[in-house]
């Protein structure tokens, strides 16, 4: 629909449209095409986002209505009254590359949208991997590592990028050990893996998300979607979450019981990965983001033979002051993460629904 008229978005610049990825065919079709496009512009990403936590999908295109669109940059739209209203490309996710192959399109694309900042009072952040098309107005906020794995060499030249110590030689123990894996999409999966996954945020002190939020997720990507659990004398002690999209493999979430540590069952786990994703024609894996001070998730991405990108965050913020958490916010979050589980787990979609 074009976005000259009067909406509850205010009026629109002149040269947008706005397009609802999840009735537009057209956005599916643009993802389909482009090369850029990952598991975070997929129609089961952001009806799970959509299904979890009530975001609004929307693109932004300066493609003519009933036209096959040339681009388009993807966000969603979080309404908080205690975090703001604004426009995220994109919730929860690593990264969000605008899509479209003329860079001068997209800059002018993103340098309108700074119309709607402005008019709106909010501000506009995009998560791209190449910064080429962000235009001036767009400041950086946050910057990450991001690794891959490239899977175009043979299983043995990729083992061997392995660090020798840390990752070959602790898959070869969980072998020795007994470690066995599991691989797929049941609710008692689901469930093993959220134990888990409990378990850990509580360990580093992050507010658990939803259960929906997985199950969501599983009920949108279905066998897109893995689970890859390690047992040890039949208990679960680690386990992986992955996803596909086209010829890449996304590690998204992971969790483990340290007491088990020593088996070597997540080196293993992700080994296992990436020989199926190989067989599944699969020619890269998405290791995801890390914090630059997080040297202990950055070595290990390192260790599974994963090459080091920056991805920078940009935001523009209109008219309004700049988000900072507040103190009571930051105070909450260390609440939630020392109160029962059982409070915790009803706190945590409310929680990550304003964060996002």
């Amino acid at each position: 629909m074009p976005l000259t008229t009067n909406t509850p978005d205010g009026v629109m610049p002149e040269s947008l449209q706005r397009v609802d990825p999840l009735r537009d065919q057209r956005w599916g079709d643009l993802v389909e095409r482009s090369p850029q496009s990952s598991v975070f512009h997929t129609l089961e990403w952001l009806v799970a986002l959509q299904r979890t936590y009530g975001y609004e999908p929307v693109v932004f295109t300066d493609s003519a209505a009933g036209e096959p669109l040339a681009n388009g940059l993807l966000f969603c739209r979080v309404n908080s009254l205690v975090t703001g209203q604004r426009i995220v490309s994109l919730p929860f996710s690593d990264h969000c590359e605008p899509l479209g192959e003329d860079p001068r399109r997209l800059s002018s694309v993103l340098a309108s949208l700074k119309e709607l900042g402005n008019r709106e009072g909010r501000y506009i952040e995009i998560k791209p991997i190449q910064a080429a098309a962000v235009p001036a107005g767009y400041e950086p906020t946050q910057r990450f590592f991001w690794h891959r794995i490239d899977l175009r060499p043979d299983l043995d030249t990729i083992f061997r990028g392995f660090h020798p110590s840390h990752a070959r030689r602790a898959v070869r123990k969980a072998k020795r050990v007994g470690i066995s894996i599991d691989v797929g999409l049941s609710e008692s999966r689901i469930r093993d893996f959220y134990a888990l996954h409990r378990m850990t945020r509580r360990r580093h002190q992050v507010p658990v998300q939803p259960l929906s939020w997985f199950r969501n997720l599983a009920a949108t990507f279905g066998s897109r979607m893995q689970i890859y659990q390690a047992r040890y004398e039949g208990r679960s002690v680690a386990s992986i979450l992955t996803l596909q999209h086209k010829q890449t493999l996304v590690y998204k979430y992971g969790c483990s019981d340290t007491a088990y540590k020593k088996y070597g069952a997540t080196p293993a786990l992700f080994w296992r990965a990436i020989v199926d994703a190989k067989a599944a024609g699969c020619v890269e894996v998405d290791l995801g983001r890390s914090d630059l001070d997080h040297h202990g998730l950055i070595a290990f991405k390192e260790h599974l033979g994963g090459s080091r990108a920056m991805l920078t965050y940009y935001r523009h913020i209109g008219n309004a002051p700049g988000f900072r958490v507040p103190r009571w916010m930051a105070a909450l979050q260390r609440v939630l993460t020392c109160a029962p589980e059982g409070v915790q787990l009803r706190a945590g979609n409310a929680f990550y629904r304003h964060f996002g």
